[in-house]
């Protein structure tokens, strides 16, 4: 092998090292970029998730408080219904 040859296949040992290591370096970014995207879906979801559980829960405590306000509405109507009647039963003096 002559001194020019050597120095060629030095110089390509180098190039195709630095190309492994520049493969290598690429395969790791794209894999963390796919973990971030991966990451905010995740989160994004996870959002979602609790502002629909959050709105459940809202419109539970306000269909409990629609349904006690209406219960103690009857109540009251009742109440002035059985005076009304009473008030008829009972004898004009």
């Amino acid at each position: 092998m002559t001194p020019t040859a050597q120095v060629r296949a030095g110089w390509l040992r180098r190039i195709l090292a630095a190309w492994a290591l520049q493969a290598g370096a690429t395969r790791e970014r794209l894999a963390a970029e796919l973990m971030r995207r991966e990451m905010e879906l995740g989160a994004r979801r996870v959002r979602r998730l609790l502002g629909r559980c959050v709105r459940g829960w809202v419109e539970l405590v306000e269909e409990g408080r629609i349904e006690r306000a209406a219960a103690e509405y009857r109540v009251e109507m009742l109440s002035k219904v059985t005076g009304w009647l009473q008030e008829m039963d009972t004898p004009l003096s």
